[in-house]
């Protein structure tokens, strides 16, 4: 009984994540997004079969997942041009936003647990990033990725 009971109230938050707060957005067969999880984006494409892991923050506007991505918890997804400290004259606070560029996470990828990618950046397919690693430039396909800002250690292949 209470298998269903937390299905139907899986069902619901999803529901309401999807179709009340955050449209446009698109999600394949097999979407699963964990507890605590915030998602901001003006827009959001997810493939087939993506998990997202508990307490993440996806805080940038535009995300495309591909199919078969693993996001782990803690995860941040956000924008490389919140505020502009570049000028002088008027407060952060208040200052213009930077560039609207999206994050692309392409198929078959791995981002460990509290990895932080900001926008602008394309994830290559087959990637794997380390925990903790802030990823701040593109990751070509199957490369496994470290550190802060995230370097290649080794491929894959």
């Amino acid at each position: 009984m209470f298998i269903v009971i937390k299905r139907f109230l899986k069902q619901i938050r999803m529901f309401i994540n999807t179709y009340l707060f955050y449209r446009p957005i698109s999600l394949g067969n097999g979407f699963y997004c964990g507890l605590g999880t915030y998602i901001r984006p003006k827009t959001i494409k997810a493939g087939n079969n993506v998990v997202i892991g508990r307490n993440c923050r996806i805080a940038c506007n535009h995300v495309v997942f591909a199919d078969n991505v693993m996001v782990g918890s803690s995860v941040g997804l956000v924008d490389k041009g919140d505020h502009q400290y570049s000028v002088i004259d008027s407060p952060m606070m208040f200052s213009e936003r930077g560039k609207d560029e999206p994050i692309i996470i392409e198929s078959n990828v791995w981002i460990g647990y509290g990895a932080i990618v900001l926008s602008g950046v394309t994830i290559g397919h087959g990637a794997v990033v380390a925990a903790g690693s802030v990823v701040t430039k593109n990751i070509p396909s199957n490369a496994i990725v470290a550190g802060n800002p995230a370097k290649i250690i080794k491929m894959r292949f």
